[in-house]
């Protein structure tokens, strides 16, 4: 059985979408057995497209993609939200890089503060993002500029 979660905008009734998210086995299993509380994506346009801003009514974790019948692989927690960390980790180099961590842990921990990412977290996660991204945009035009003039 199916539970959805809805959202009430002014006059209009919507089931929230589901975000699926294939992991590999190793840390598939790591989130089952309860050692990931988070799931790591590269803080990139493609992932803040998807997650900043953005309301799921459930995450749809899943070992690889499985067959649609395969229960096994698949892990349904509730959307708790996520935030941005600076991390270091083999699977993303040996540099330091921005992520989105989203929450996947035990429904009865709660890593993120109020559950769901209220309008401020939006906030601020989306201004995190475009103040990086500044500054990245900011050092590659000065790099450009050394190299013209040098």
């Amino acid at each position: 059985m199916k539970e959805s979660l809805f959202l009430f905008s002014g006059a209009t009734l919507r089931a929230l979408p589901d975000l699926a998210l294939p992991l590999k086995a190793e840390y598939f299993d790591d989130i089952v057995a309860g050692r990931k509380p988070e799931e790591f994506r590269l803080a990139t346009d493609y992932w803040r497209k998807r997650l900043v801003g953005r309301e799921y009514g459930r995450i749809v974790l899943m070992r690889g993609y499985p067959k649609r019948d395969d229960h096994e692989r698949r892990l349904i927690r509730p959307w708790r939200g996520l935030v941005m960390r600076t991390i270091t980790h083999p699977h993303f180099g040996p540099e330091p890089v921005e992520v989105f961590a989203i929450a996947v842990g035990d429904t009865k921990k709660t890593p993120h503060e109020g559950g769901r990412q209220g309008r401020a977290g939006k906030r601020v996660a989306e201004r995190d993002f475009d103040n990086r991204r500044s500054a990245a945009m900011r050092l590659s035009d000065d790099s450009e500029k050394e190299v013209s003039n040098g």
